[in-house]
C-alpha cells in the first residue's frame, strides 16, 4: 500500500518521490483520493506529468492560514522598484500564498509557455525571479505578540543562513545583533552562541501570528527587498554553543 510505505518511510527519515503527483478526482469518497493527498504531503520530491496536476499542487495549504504573500514588481514606497521585467514584459503584484494556499508561480515567457499561462513579468537574466515581496500583516501588535509568548525568544537578526538541501528547504542561520529570552511575556535576559537549524515548509505551517505593524527589509543577508511583520513561529529547533 502506497499509504502505508509512504508513513513508515516518513518516520523513518527517508526521502518519498511521489509519481502520480497532483493527481486528483476531487471525490473524496474514493479512498485512492485520500491516498493521492497523503502520498503528496507525505512526500519529498513531486513527479507531475500533465500541465493539470502541477496546477492542482499550486491549489495545495501549504503555511498557515494567516500569512499570505505577493511578489510586487514596483510597489508604492517601497525601496526598489521594477516597471518592466528583463525580456520587457510590464511587471505586475502576483500572489504567490494566499490565506496559507499556494496560488502561483513566477513565470518568464519560457516557463508561461510551456505551462499555457500568462507571463507574471518576472524574468530574470536566466531565470524567473522576485522583484519585491509583501508578506501579509497580522491582527496583533508587537507588544501583544510579545505578551502572548510563555516561553521563547526574540530574534532581531540572523546572519550566515545557509540552504543544505534548496528543494526541502532545510536550512541553517545564526542570529545576530540582539537576541533575548522571553518568560510569561516579558523579556528576562539576553542570550547568544545560538543557531537555527530548521526547514522552510515545517516553520510555514507554524506561523502563529503576524503583526499589525511592517516593515521593509534589504541587506546582503536578504537580497530581495521584502516588507515583512514580526512573525510567531511555533517550536523552532535551536541549538547553543557552551
Amino acid at each position: 500500500n502506497s499509504v502505508a510505505s509512504s508513513l513508515v518511510l516518513k518516520k523513518e527519515g527517508y526521502k518519498i518521490a511521489h509519481i502520480e503527483a497532483g493527481m486528483r478526482s476531487y471525490d473524496k469518497r474514493m479512498l485512492e483520493e485520500i491516498n493521492r493527498l497523503i502520498c503528496d504531503h507525505c512526500s519529498d520530491f513531486h513527479f507531475v506529468y500533465h500541465k493539470d496536476y502541477r496546477t492542482n499542487l499550486i491549489n495545495e495549504k501549504i503555511s498557515s492560514d494567516k500569512l499570505s504573500i505577493t511578489d510586487v514588481g514596483n510597489p508604492i514606497n517601497g525601496i526598489y522598484g521594477r516597471i518592466f521585467d528583463n525580456e520587457g514584459m510590464p511587471t505586475k503584484s502576483t500572489t504567490i500564498i494566499k490565506n496559507g494556499f499556494m496560488k502561483s508561480y513566477l513565470h518568464n515567457i519560457t516557463t508561461s509557455n510551456k505551462y499555457n499561462v500568462e507571463s507574471t513579468g518576472n524574468a530574470g537574466i536566466i531565470d524567473p525571479s522576485c522583484w519585491n515581496l509583501d508578506v501579509s500583516s497580522g491582527d496583533m501588535t508587537f507588544d501583544e505578540q510579545l505578551s502572548s509568548i510563555k516561553n521563547g525568544l526574540l530574534i532581531t537578526n540572523n546572519w550566515y543562513t545557509r540552504f543544505q538541501n534548496q528543494i526541502l528547504g532545510l536550512y541553517s542561520t545564526i542570529p545576530r545583533d540582539a537576541c533575548f529570552v522571553i518568560k510569561n511575556g516579558e523579556i528576562s535576559d539576553s542570550i547568544h552562541n545560538i543557531r537555527i537549524s530548521d526547514n522552510l515548509p515545517r516553520q510555514l505551517l507554524n506561523i502563529e501570528s503576524l503583526s499589525k505593524q511592517r516593515e521593509w527589509i534589504k541587506w546582503w543577508e536578504v537580497e530581495i527587498p521584502t516588507l515583512s511583520p514580526s512573525v510567531i513561529i511555533n517550536n523552532v529547533p535551536i541549538t547553543r554553543s557552551m
